[in-house]
C-alpha cells in the first residue's frame, strides 16, 4: 500500500496527489516515502536524493527511449544525480571476417559505435542543457541486457533508469525482452520507464 509519512500542512489535498504520481511515476510504487521538501514545483523524498546519485540510462534509440531520456534528466537534475547513457552496441554478427560479401569486422565496429557515439553526444548535450552532469559510455556484448548490467556494476550505479520496451518492440505482455531480462537478473535497483 502506498503511504506517504509527512507532507506539509500548506500543501493542498490535490498537490499531494500530484506529488504521489509524481513519485509513482519514477519509482514504480512508494513505500514509506517521506516527502523532505517541495519547492519550485519539485519533489524532493526523504532518502531519494542521496540514494540515487550515479544514474545508468540504457538507451537504444527507440521513441520511448528517447522519452525516457527527458524523465531521466530530470529524475537526475531531482535527485542531484550523475547521469551515465549507456547504448549497447550489436557485436559482429559473422562468424569470419572474409571480403565475400560482408563488411570487415573493423568497418562493421566502427559504423556502430559511430551512431552511438552520435546519439550519446544528443543526450549529453540535453544533459549539459538541464545542468545534470553526464558522461555516456558505449559498448558491444553478446545481448543487450549483459551489457546493461555489467556496465552499471563496472560504473558502481546505484539504479538503473530504462524505457518499458526498446526497438525490439513489445515482445511480452508487460515489458519489453530486455527490460524483463534486467529487472530478472540485476542485483542493483531499476526504475521501469512507461
Amino acid at each position: 500500500m502506498t503511504q506517504i509519512k509527512t507532507v506539509p500542512a500548506s500543501v493542498p489535498q490535490n498537490e499531494s496527489m500530484r506529488i504521489s504520481n509524481v513519485l509513482r511515476r519514477f519509482t514504480g510504487a512508494i513505500h514509506d516515502v517521506a516527502l523532505l521538501r517541495i519547492a519550485s514545483n519539485r519533489v524532493f523524498p526523504h532518502g531519494l536524493s542521496s540514494m540515487f546519485k550515479n544514474i545508468l540510462l540504457p538507451v537504444d534509440g527507440s521513441e520511448l527511449s528517447r522519452k525516457a531520456v527527458s524523465a531521466a534528466i530530470q529524475f537526475a537534475r531531482t535527485t542531484g544525480g550523475r547521469l551515465t547513457p549507456y547504448m549497447c552496441v550489436d557485436e559482429y554478427p559473422y562468424l569470419i571476417s572474409s571480403g565475400v560479401g560482408y563488411e570487415d569486422r573493423l568497418a562493421f565496429q566502427q559504423k556502430v559505435e559511430a551512431a552511438a557515439h552520435q546519439e550519446m553526444s544528443k543526450i549529453e548535450a540535453a544533459a549539459a542543457l538541464a545542468g545534470v552532469p553526464c558522461a555516456a559510455k558505449v559498448s558491444a556484448a553478446e545481448t543487450p541486457y549483459v551489457g546493461i548490467i555489467g556496465m552499471a556494476r563496472k560504473l558502481g550505479c546505484d539504479v538503473i533508469f530504462m524505457a518499458s520496451h526498446g526497438r525490439r518492440g513489445i515482445s511480452s505482455l508487460l515489458l519489453g525482452s530486455e527490460t524483463q531480462k534486467v529487472l530478472s537478473h540485476s542485483d542493483i535497483p531499476v526504475l521501469v520507464f512507461r
